[in-house]
């Protein structure tokens, strides 16, 4: 489970300790031989465990701490007890060895709130639907033949690119790279999933500035934590006090009337096809087929928010941080250059 640094709630933590008190339950006192089988924790506090341990970056506080319990190791957030996994032979037994037992993610409120109840395809738990929506997305929609049919879209949207950093290389302002591959993914998803331009105007304007604030707010909301995550049964209350669910709804709502646009100006009998198919053309069609899962537009918009988070940013990152390795690297980039005008001329 990843952690992220910590939310501005727990700073309301100690003027809400007599309260929590009395409404949450202090667990009954498990036997030693139990307590022996449990990897080692560092020592917390009643109530909020190790919340207080956690501070940024995390990811060195987390280091830091498994330098000394080693890297196995448990915390105790709030009444949620989360494993650490801090080397590559632990990590292996987590992903490969004991795959089943840890491949389910857990119900965290924002993803469950922007993913109609785990409809998605990334956040559900391990299950029957679960194997069901992967099955129907990699068969329908991440397919050779899909990912192939689209093969146009990418090579016009790289030429974009390229053209892009051309004339910003002819000025003294320097290029933000991280940008302009952000741009790339964006237009290119966009085509790929709305069969849309990110410069189009009229009924087809699928895509501007706003569905990307849009994007961006539902990845601050997904990427933290909200106080129900750590104390489920009085955590609505911090999220209440500190505005952390009305942040969420805002996200929700706003995501749900763009994504429903979309959808309509794809029922609409006047709009002009594209010669294939966007995901939601697919996702459309598949409505009317029979299956163990009925897809609704609940369904499709829960898909396009994995489709889009996961293609937008994600890629931009990783293409980044290879670029970033590559100039620190002179040798690997010249190896890399002559392999592509080898390969490209």
């Amino acid at each position: 489970m990843e952690i992220l640094p910590c939310n501005p709630i727990f700073l309301l933590l100690p003027l809400l300790f007599p309260f929590l008190y009395f409404l949450i339950p202090l667990r009954t006192r498990k036997d030693d031989q139990y307590q022996n089988q449990l990897p080692p924790c560092p020592p917390k506090l009643p109530l909020i465990g190790n919340l207080h341990q956690l501070g940024t970056p995390i990811h060195q506080v987390l280091d830091k701490l498994s330098k000394i319990y080693g890297p196995v190791m448990l915390l105790q957030l709030g009444r949620v007890s989360t494993l650490i996994i801090s080397s590559a032979e632990a990590a292996e037994q987590v992903l490969k060895t004991y795959d089943l037992d840890f491949c389910s993610r857990p119900s965290l409120v924002g993803h469950k709130r922007l993913s109609y109840n785990h409809l998605d395809i990334a956040s559900g738990p391990y299950g029957e639907y679960c194997r069901e929506i992967r099955k129907i997305c990699v068969l329908e929609l991440f397919s050779t033949k899909s990912v192939q049919s689209f093969k146009a879209v990418r090579g016009e949207e790289i030429d974009v690119l390229i053209d892009s950093i051309s004339s910003s290389s002819n000025t003294n302002i320097p290029i933000d790279v991280f940008q302009k591959l952000l741009s790339f993914t964006h237009r290119t998803i966009c085509r790929v999933a709305f069969g849309s331009k990110t410069g189009d105007h009229g009924r087809n304007q699928l895509v501007n500035g706003r569905l990307m604030e849009i994007l961006y707010e539902v990845m601050v909301v997904l990427s933290g934590f909200s106080g129900s995550d750590f104390f489920p049964k009085v955590g609505w209350i911090f999220d209440r006090i500190t505005g952390s669910h009305g942040i969420t709804e805002k996200c929700f709502h706003d995501l749900y009337k763009k994504f429903q646009q979309i959808v309509d100006e794809h029922l609409d009998p006047e709009r002009l096809k594209p010669d294939h198919d966007d995901i939601i053309d697919v996702l459309l069609k598949l409505e009317d087929q029979t299956s163990t899962i009925r897809l609704t537009n609940e369904h499709i918009k829960a898909i396009l928010m994995n489709v889009f988070l996961a293609g937008v940013d994600a890629p931009a990152s990783t293409m980044n941080w290879a670029m970033t390795e590559l100039a620190k690297n002179p040798e690997a980039m010249k190896k890399v250059q002559e392999e592509i005008r080898n390969h490209v001329g």
